[in-house]
C-alpha cells in the first residue's frame, strides 16, 4: 500500500511536469529573442517564426504579415525623395540622390545590426487578469552610432541655407556621414525593460508583447536616432 501511494505521488508529480513543459510554448527569454530579432534586426527567419508561434493566438492569421527588411527598404527609399525636395535645390536633387539614399541604408543598417542581452527576467501578477503572470524583460539595448551627425556636418556651412548648397557640397556631405556609419560608429547602450503578457490558447500558454511593435520599432528606434 504505501508502495502504492509513493508510485501514485511520483506519477503525479510526473505528469503535472510533462503538462507544464507542454503548456509553455517558448521561455519568455526566447519570445522576447524572436520579438527583437524580427522587428529590430529585420531577420527574415525571425519574422517566419514569430509569426508562427502568434499564428495560435491570432485565429489562423499572421500578426506580421507585413513585416520585412524589402518593405523598409522601398519605404526608406521613398521617404529620401521626400527628404530631398523637401531639403534640397530642385536642380540637385536627383544628382545627389544616390549618395543621401546610401546614407540612409547605412543608418538603417546599423539599427538592423543592434542587440540585446537579457539581464534579468521577473514573472509577476498581471494585476488585470486572476491568475495570469507578466514577464518583465529587463534588457540592454545595444547598437552603433558614428561621432558625427548630420547637423554638425551641416554646421561647417552654417552661412548657408541648404536650399544654397551645390551638388558637390551635399554629396561630401553624405558621403562623410555614411563613411562615419561604416567605419567610426562607436558602441552605445541603454538599459531597456519591456513586458510580454501570458495568454492561453488551446491549453497552451504564450507570452505576447501587447504593443511591443511600438516600443521597438518607436521607442528603440527615438534612442538610436536620439544618440
Amino acid at each position: 500500500m504505501k508502495y502504492f501511494k509513493i508510485s501514485f505521488i511520483l506519477v503525479a508529480l510526473f505528469s503535472a511536469q510533462v503538462i507544464f513543459a507542454q503548456e509553455e510554448v517558448k521561455k519568455p527569454d526566447e519570445v522576447f529573442g524572436l520579438y527583437f530579432r524580427a522587428m529590430m534586426n529585420m531577420n527574415d527567419g525571425a519574422i517566419a517564426e514569430l509569426n508562427d508561434y502568434l499564428r495560435p493566438t491570432s485565429k489562423g492569421s499572421d500578426v506580421y504579415g507585413n513585416l520585412s527588411k524589402k518593405a523598409v527598404v522601398e519605404e526608406v527609399k521613398a521617404s529620401t525623395d521626400k527628404f530631398i525636395d523637401a531639403n534640397f535645390s530642385k536642380d540637385i536633387s536627383e544628382s545627389v540622390k544616390a549618395s543621401v539614399v546610401e546614407f540612409f541604408m547605412a543608418m538603417f543598417q546599423n539599427l538592423w545590426d543592434s542587440s540585446y542581452k537579457i539581464k534579468e527576467v521577473k514573472l509577476v501578477d498581471n494585476p488585470f487578469i486572476k491568475g495570469d503572470k507578466i514577464a518583465e524583460v529587463y534588457y540592454t539595448f545595444s547598437f552603433k552610432k558614428p561621432n558625427i551627425s548630420l547637423q554638425e556636418s551641416l554646421n561647417a556651412y552654417q552661412n548657408k541655407t541648404t536650399k544654397s548648397l551645390t551638388e558637390k557640397e551635399v554629396n561630401k556631405i553624405f558621403k562623410t556621414l555614411t563613411e562615419a556609419y561604416r567605419t567610426q560608429a562607436v558602441e552605445v547602450k541603454v538599459d531597456q525593460k519591456v513586458n510580454l503578457y501570458q495568454r492561453k490558447f488551446d491549453s497552451k500558454l504564450y507570452y505576447i508583447g501587447d504593443n511591443i511593435s511600438k516600443t521597438m520599432t518607436g521607442a528603440l528606434k527615438d534612442i538610436y536616432l536620439g544618440n
